[in-house]
């Protein structure tokens, strides 16, 4: 695609409204609105999305070590650890292995340890090997150096969060944070994957929901920050969390994202009817809900 790439000519973070770069990711959850991922969660099973059954659900070990690289690779050593501390499990001293997770001494030597680093969370060495490699590969990646510039340069912006009004949907409130919002790029979200190849670029950005992720950023900087009449270009860094720690960044041509707006635009209409009408039967309800906001023209 790079050979077609043309810039955006987006609005710069400075002409965009609804939007905050200092919120912290806590308070910025406690937030009403609809993100990407619960609108997601919504077309996976309304009922259960209506009784909060996603809500719930724990943090997977996937991501927190998603969390913990986009820290790191985006913002830097010193803020990974004014969040995370080294955790080194204690030793058994009879096998000379660390002490499994369900026995007393390792729960009273984490206890201590949460004791000793209040506020923090724990990083094992291992963890922080692998986010180490995978840091000291995109500083060798020209791709990477040129659009993950430096949080503080001017016309870069790191974990800009918005939250307001979708235009002409008063009643849709839409919130998100972006990963990196570049005045000169445009859209880059950061993403971390086992195997990075072709069928990663050609079909995982796809299956993944990554694409529509995008659009939905896309749809919010034009439709809820007033980003003007151009759309954002919008980008895919990835990087491998093991092997060879390969990494690149791949911008997503203009008619897919044009598709892929489409599909989330329509799913947020589908949304807005089923929170306005009540209707949370299960996930096969989308057909029947679709034709109620669409009226006659559903029978065209």
């Amino acid at each position: 695609m790079w050979n077609q790439y043309q810039k955006s000519m987006h609005a710069p973070l400075s002409a965009l409204k609804n939007v905050q770069t200092n919120l912290g990711f806590e308070e910025y959850q406690k937030l009403p609105g609809l993100n990407y991922h619960g609108l997601k969660n919504f077309f996976e099973n309304p009922l259960k999305w209506k009784e909060g059954w996603f809500d719930d659900r724990p943090e997977t070990p996937a991501m927190k070590f998603g969390t913990m690289a986009h820290v790191l690779l985006l913002q830097g050593r010193d803020e990974f650890f004014s969040r995370y501390r080294l955790w080194t499990p204690p030793v058994n001293p009879k096998t000379g292995s660390a002490f499994g997770a369900e026995t007393k001494a390792y729960k009273e030597a984490q206890l201590e340890w949460y004791a000793a680093n209040p506020g923090k969370e724990p990083v094992s060495e291992e963890t922080l090997k692998t986010l180490d490699a995978m840091r000291a590969e995109t500083e060798r990646n020209p791709q990477f150096q040129r659009f993950f510039r430096a949080p503080e340069t001017d016309g870069v912006h790191t974990e800009v969060m918005f939250r307001g009004p979708l235009d002409g949907a008063a009643e849709l409130i839409l919130k998100g944070a972006i990963d990196r919002y570049d005045d000169e790029f445009g859209i880059i979200d950061l993403k971390t994957t086992q195997t990075l190849d072709k069928r990663f670029w050609k079909f995982g950005i796809e299956d993944r929901g990554y694409v529509e992720q995008l659009a939905f950023y896309q749809i919010a900087v034009h439709d809820v920050c007033g980003g003007g009449d151009k759309y954002p270009n919008c980008f895919i860094a990835a990087v491998e969390t093991g092997g060879q720690f390969r990494s690149g960044i791949e911008w997503i041509a203009p008619p897919i994202m044009e598709r892929a707006r489409a599909r989330v635009l329509d799913q947020m209409l589908v949304y807005a009817t089923c929170v306005k009408q009540g209707i949370f039967n299960g996930p096969y309800d989308r057909l029947i809900i679709k034709k109620s906001y669409m009226g006659d023209a559903a029978d065209e």
